[in-house]
């Protein structure tokens, strides 16, 4: 009966990491703990050293929050078990942002409820352990975004990332961040003047676009909410009018 019960246990286990197991009950249950729809397309899981995710799509079917052709992480699993998540690299292809705000300033394609699960309460709620659980450790060695793109729209205002190419290395709390990107980009701001006011058609009060380049080592504290910086930034192929002024090319 024992032999029985492993035999089953490690069935399950194994069909856990296959393809159409992660996808079936292991990702529901993270999109219900997250409150927030996930779907991937396909997925390669091996629970002690990687994920690769194709085509995942976090957010409302129509329009997702996040979606990226391939996103693939190397970890040590082992660690992860004792709370340490040691993920020595993140490679985002083509990943794609999207945000947009509804008239009342809230995101229209926010998650379905708090991220998290809820807080327990009367009977639900445990009493605290007596043997406290070692604290979450989090590290990252490299990370890279491949062609990233950014939409965020809000009442008027537009700002688009095209392009973005990113590679990052040594995310320890703590320690110094070292980040290179480079990106094409595009702002716009409409005009609030009305365009009776003026006699004339409303022009954007802001509409820019151009090229950035950077090279920048932060620090950052135990949170890694960054404490100082010291690099470089480019600017590069502005065009665009801003308050009538043209910005046509003009580099910093």
């Amino acid at each position: 009966v024992s032999l029985c019960l492993v035999c089953i246990l490690f069935g399950i286990g194994f069909y856990l990491t296959t393809d159409s197991g992660f996808r079936l009950f292991v990702l529901p249950r993270i999109a219900h703990s997250a409150g927030i729809e996930i779907a991937a397309d396909h997925v390669e899981w091996n629970p002690f050293s990687s994920i690769t995710i194709h085509n995942l799509r976090v957010g409302p079917e129509k329009e997702p929050l996040f979606k990226a052709k391939q996103v693939t992480a190397l970890y040590n699993g082992r660690a992860f078990l004792r709370r340490n998540f040691q993920v020595e690299s993140l490679t985002l292809d083509s990943p794609i942002i999207r945000i947009e705000e509804k008239p009342n300033g809230s995101p229209s394609n926010r998650p379905l409820r708090p991220l998290g699960p809820p807080a327990p309460t009367g009977s639900d709620a445990q009493a605290p352990s007596a043997t406290p659980r070692p604290p979450l450790s989090f590290s990252l060695a490299t990370i890279k975004i491949d062609n990233l793109q950014l939409n965020y729209i809000s009442r008027g205002r537009q700002i688009t990332l095209q392009g973005l190419q990113l590679n990052g290395k040594i995310f320890i709390p703590g320690g110094a961040v070292s980040l290179d990107f480079q990106t094409e980009f595009a702002v716009k701001e409409e005009n609030p003047v009305a365009p009776e006011a003026t006699g004339k058609q409303r022009e954007p009060l802001i509409a820019v676009s151009g090229h950035i380049q950077s090279s920048i080592n932060l620090q950052v504290d135990d949170r890694f909410i960054p404490r100082s910086a010291k690099g470089e930034i480019s600017i590069e192929k502005l065009l665009g009018r801003v308050a009538g002024e043209s910005m046509e090319g003009f580099s910093a």
